[in-house]
Protein backbone atom coordinates (compact mmCIF):
# COMPACT_ATOMS: atom_id res chain seq x y z
CA UNK A 1 0.00 0.00 0.00
CA UNK A 2 1.08 3.56 -0.70
CA UNK A 3 0.95 4.50 2.99
CA UNK A 4 3.28 1.64 4.03
CA UNK A 5 6.84 2.99 4.40
CA UNK A 6 8.09 -0.61 4.60
CA UNK A 7 6.94 -4.17 4.07
CA UNK A 8 7.81 -5.11 7.66
CA UNK A 9 4.65 -5.53 9.73
CA UNK A 10 4.82 -6.39 13.47
CA UNK A 11 3.59 -9.83 14.50
CA UNK A 12 -0.22 -9.97 14.59
CA UNK A 13 -0.65 -6.41 13.27
CA UNK A 14 -1.90 -5.11 9.93
CA UNK A 15 0.35 -2.10 9.27
CA UNK A 16 4.00 -1.18 9.94
CA UNK A 17 3.09 1.48 12.50
CA UNK A 18 0.85 -0.78 14.64
CA UNK A 19 2.22 -2.10 17.91
CA UNK A 20 2.74 -5.89 17.71
CA UNK A 21 -0.31 -7.79 18.88
CA UNK A 22 1.74 -10.88 19.77
CA UNK A 23 4.83 -10.67 21.94
CA UNK A 24 7.43 -13.31 22.71
CA UNK A 25 9.22 -11.44 25.48
CA UNK A 26 12.48 -10.92 23.62
CA UNK A 27 11.47 -7.76 21.75
CA UNK A 28 12.93 -5.21 24.20
CA UNK A 29 15.33 -5.37 27.13
CA UNK A 30 16.67 -2.62 29.37
CA UNK A 31 19.77 -2.89 31.54
CA UNK A 32 21.15 -0.98 34.53
CA UNK A 33 21.56 2.69 33.57
CA UNK A 34 23.72 3.45 36.61
CA UNK A 35 26.15 0.70 35.66
CA UNK A 36 26.08 1.84 32.04
CA UNK A 37 27.05 5.38 33.03
CA UNK A 38 29.96 4.05 35.07
CA UNK A 39 31.05 1.89 32.12
CA UNK A 40 30.90 4.91 29.77
CA UNK A 41 32.95 6.98 32.20
CA UNK A 42 35.63 4.28 32.37
CA UNK A 43 35.59 3.50 28.63
CA UNK A 44 36.24 7.15 27.81
CA UNK A 45 39.59 6.90 29.59
CA UNK A 46 40.81 4.41 26.97
CA UNK A 47 42.69 5.52 23.86
CA UNK A 48 40.64 4.55 20.81
CA UNK A 49 42.22 3.51 17.52
CA UNK A 50 41.67 5.15 14.14
CA UNK A 51 43.33 4.97 10.72
CA UNK A 52 43.53 6.93 7.48
CA UNK A 53 41.35 4.52 5.49
CA UNK A 54 38.50 4.77 7.98
CA UNK A 55 38.81 8.54 8.16
CA UNK A 56 38.58 8.80 4.38
CA UNK A 57 35.55 6.52 4.20
CA UNK A 58 33.71 8.28 7.02
CA UNK A 59 34.16 11.61 5.26
CA UNK A 60 31.57 10.45 2.70
CA UNK A 61 28.91 10.76 5.43
CA UNK A 62 29.99 14.08 6.93
CA UNK A 63 27.44 16.13 4.95
CA UNK A 64 24.46 14.26 6.46
CA UNK A 65 23.61 15.39 10.04
CA UNK A 66 21.94 12.03 10.71
CA UNK A 67 25.34 10.35 10.41
CA UNK A 68 27.30 12.96 12.37
CA UNK A 69 28.38 10.53 15.09
CA UNK A 70 29.44 7.91 12.56
CA UNK A 71 31.36 10.42 10.47
CA UNK A 72 33.25 11.68 13.51
CA UNK A 73 36.36 10.00 14.97
CA UNK A 74 35.81 6.91 17.18
CA UNK A 75 34.14 7.80 20.47
CA UNK A 76 32.15 6.27 23.32
CA UNK A 77 28.39 6.91 23.28
CA UNK A 78 25.29 5.65 25.06
CA UNK A 79 23.24 3.81 22.47
CA UNK A 80 20.07 1.83 21.74
CA UNK A 81 20.53 -1.13 19.38
CA UNK A 82 18.21 -3.15 17.15
CA UNK A 83 18.51 -6.80 16.18
CA UNK A 84 17.39 -9.17 13.44
CA UNK A 85 18.19 -12.71 12.33
CA UNK A 86 19.23 -11.30 8.94
CA UNK A 87 21.73 -8.62 7.97
CA UNK A 88 20.12 -5.47 6.62
CA UNK A 89 21.38 -2.52 4.62
CA UNK A 90 19.97 0.39 2.63
CA UNK A 91 17.73 3.36 3.34
CA UNK A 92 14.44 1.44 3.27
CA UNK A 93 15.51 -1.27 5.72
CA UNK A 94 17.51 1.15 7.85
CA UNK A 95 14.47 3.37 8.26
CA UNK A 96 12.27 0.33 8.90
CA UNK A 97 14.38 -0.78 11.85
CA UNK A 98 14.70 2.79 13.07
CA UNK A 99 10.90 3.11 13.13
CA UNK A 100 10.49 -0.35 14.65
CA UNK A 101 12.79 0.58 17.52
CA UNK A 102 10.65 3.61 18.35
CA UNK A 103 7.43 1.64 17.94
CA UNK A 104 8.42 -1.28 20.17
CA UNK A 105 9.68 1.05 22.92
CA UNK A 106 6.77 3.52 22.84
CA UNK A 107 9.19 6.16 21.58
CA UNK A 108 11.64 5.80 24.48
CA UNK A 109 14.56 4.44 22.39
CA UNK A 110 16.47 5.78 19.39
CA UNK A 111 18.08 3.23 17.07
CA UNK A 112 21.82 3.78 16.93
CA UNK A 113 23.51 0.57 15.80
CA UNK A 114 22.61 -2.88 14.56
CA UNK A 115 23.36 -6.11 16.42
CA UNK A 116 22.38 -9.75 16.09
CA UNK A 117 22.95 -11.70 19.28
CA UNK A 118 22.31 -9.40 22.24
CA UNK A 119 18.57 -10.03 22.55
CA UNK A 120 19.10 -13.79 22.47
CA UNK A 121 21.85 -13.53 25.08
CA UNK A 122 19.69 -11.31 27.28
CA UNK A 123 16.79 -13.76 27.04
CA UNK A 124 19.06 -16.55 28.28
CA UNK A 125 20.28 -14.32 31.11
CA UNK A 126 16.67 -13.37 31.88
CA UNK A 127 15.75 -17.02 32.36
CA UNK A 128 18.80 -17.40 34.57
CA UNK A 129 17.68 -14.40 36.63
CA UNK A 130 14.16 -15.82 37.00
CA UNK A 131 15.72 -19.08 38.20
CA UNK A 132 17.86 -17.24 40.75
CA UNK A 133 21.21 -17.84 39.05
CA UNK A 134 21.85 -14.43 37.43
CA UNK A 135 21.84 -10.86 38.77
CA UNK A 136 20.36 -8.95 35.82
CA UNK A 137 21.50 -5.62 37.26
CA UNK A 138 25.16 -6.56 36.61
CA UNK A 139 24.84 -6.79 32.82
CA UNK A 140 26.74 -4.40 30.54
CA UNK A 141 26.09 -4.39 26.80
CA UNK A 142 29.12 -3.10 24.94
CA UNK A 143 29.58 -3.02 21.17
CA UNK A 144 31.82 -1.37 18.61
CA UNK A 145 30.50 -0.04 15.29
CA UNK A 146 32.37 -1.01 12.13
CA UNK A 147 30.18 0.04 9.19
CA UNK A 148 27.09 1.98 8.10
CA UNK A 149 23.62 0.52 7.62
CA UNK A 150 22.89 2.98 4.78
CA UNK A 151 24.94 4.08 1.77
CA UNK A 152 26.42 7.55 1.48
CA UNK A 153 25.04 9.85 -1.28
CA UNK A 154 25.73 8.48 -4.74
CA UNK A 155 26.11 4.84 -3.67
CA UNK A 156 23.50 2.07 -3.78
CA UNK A 157 22.30 -0.26 -1.04
CA UNK A 158 23.95 -3.17 -2.89
CA UNK A 159 27.30 -1.39 -2.91
CA UNK A 160 26.94 -0.69 0.79
CA UNK A 161 26.18 -4.37 1.42
CA UNK A 162 29.08 -5.88 -0.49
CA UNK A 163 31.71 -3.20 0.07
CA UNK A 164 34.07 -4.24 2.85
CA UNK A 165 34.11 -1.38 5.35
CA UNK A 166 37.61 -0.29 6.36
CA UNK A 167 36.30 0.30 9.88
CA UNK A 168 36.20 -3.39 10.82
CA UNK A 169 39.84 -3.68 11.92
CA UNK A 170 39.78 -0.66 14.20
CA UNK A 171 36.42 -1.75 15.64
CA UNK A 172 38.08 -4.98 16.80
CA UNK A 173 40.99 -3.03 18.29
CA UNK A 174 38.65 -0.68 20.10
CA UNK A 175 36.83 -3.43 21.99
CA UNK A 176 39.71 -3.98 24.46
CA UNK A 177 40.78 -0.34 24.19
CA UNK A 178 37.47 0.73 25.74
CA UNK A 179 36.64 -2.50 27.58
CA UNK A 180 39.78 -3.04 29.66
CA UNK A 181 39.36 0.27 31.53
CA UNK A 182 35.85 -0.84 32.52
CA UNK A 183 37.11 -4.12 33.94
CA UNK A 184 39.97 -2.32 35.68
CA UNK A 185 37.58 0.24 37.15
CA UNK A 186 35.26 -2.44 38.52
CA UNK A 187 38.11 -4.44 40.05
CA UNK A 188 39.68 -1.38 41.63
CA UNK A 189 36.37 -0.52 43.34
CA UNK A 190 35.13 -4.05 43.94
CA UNK A 191 35.08 -3.94 47.73
CA UNK A 192 33.62 -0.44 47.94
CA UNK A 193 30.95 -0.60 45.23
CA UNK A 194 30.72 -3.61 42.99
CA UNK A 195 30.80 -6.61 45.28
CA UNK A 196 27.30 -5.70 46.43
CA UNK A 197 26.40 -4.35 42.98
CA UNK A 198 25.10 -1.02 41.72
CA UNK A 199 21.40 -0.66 42.45
CA UNK A 200 19.65 0.52 39.27
CA UNK A 201 17.65 3.73 39.41
CA UNK A 202 15.77 2.71 36.25
CA UNK A 203 13.61 -0.22 35.25
CA UNK A 204 15.62 -3.29 34.23
CA UNK A 205 14.34 -6.40 32.49
CA UNK A 206 12.21 -7.42 29.53
CA UNK A 207 9.09 -6.11 27.84
CA UNK A 208 6.82 -8.08 30.22
CA UNK A 209 8.19 -6.77 33.52
CA UNK A 210 9.24 -10.32 34.40
CA UNK A 211 11.72 -9.28 37.10
CA UNK A 212 9.28 -6.90 38.75
CA UNK A 213 8.81 -3.20 38.26
CA UNK A 214 7.01 -1.47 35.40
CA UNK A 215 8.68 -0.95 32.02
CA UNK A 216 7.98 2.34 30.23
CA UNK A 217 7.86 0.45 26.93
CA UNK A 218 5.58 -2.23 25.57
CA UNK A 219 2.30 -3.14 27.29
CA UNK A 220 3.63 -2.46 30.80
CA UNK A 221 4.01 -5.10 33.48
CA UNK A 222 2.01 -8.26 32.90
CA UNK A 223 2.53 -9.25 36.53
CA UNK A 224 1.34 -6.20 38.44
CA UNK A 225 4.86 -4.97 39.07
CA UNK A 226 5.82 -8.19 40.86
CA UNK A 227 8.40 -10.73 39.67
CA UNK A 228 7.09 -13.49 37.43
CA UNK A 229 7.77 -17.19 37.59
CA UNK A 230 9.05 -19.01 34.51
CA UNK A 231 5.84 -21.04 33.93
CA UNK A 232 3.64 -17.93 34.17
CA UNK A 233 5.94 -15.98 31.90
CA UNK A 234 5.88 -18.62 29.16
CA UNK A 235 2.11 -19.00 29.34
CA UNK A 236 1.48 -15.27 29.03
CA UNK A 237 4.09 -14.50 26.41
CA UNK A 238 1.66 -14.80 23.49
CA UNK A 239 -1.13 -12.75 25.03
CA UNK A 240 -2.74 -10.05 22.88
CA UNK A 241 -1.60 -6.72 24.19
CA UNK A 242 -1.67 -3.06 23.13
CA UNK A 243 0.73 -0.19 23.60
CA UNK A 244 0.52 2.18 26.55
CA UNK A 245 1.81 5.25 24.80
CA UNK A 246 3.65 6.29 21.69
Amino acid sequence: PANFPTGYVPQGSFAPDQFPQELYGTEVFEVNEDLRQFAIQMAKTGKLFDDAQSQQYRANYASNPAFAAGAAPPSVVACDTATSDVFWTGNLLGEAFENTTKLFTNGTATYCTAQQEDNGTLEALMRGALSGFVDFSRIIIMRTASDFDRPFPGHSAATNLFLMSPGFDISIQNIPAAGVPIVTGILSQWGQRFERGLKPSNYIGDIFGSLGGKPDFGPGSLFGGKPATLPKRSLRSRMLRGAIRV
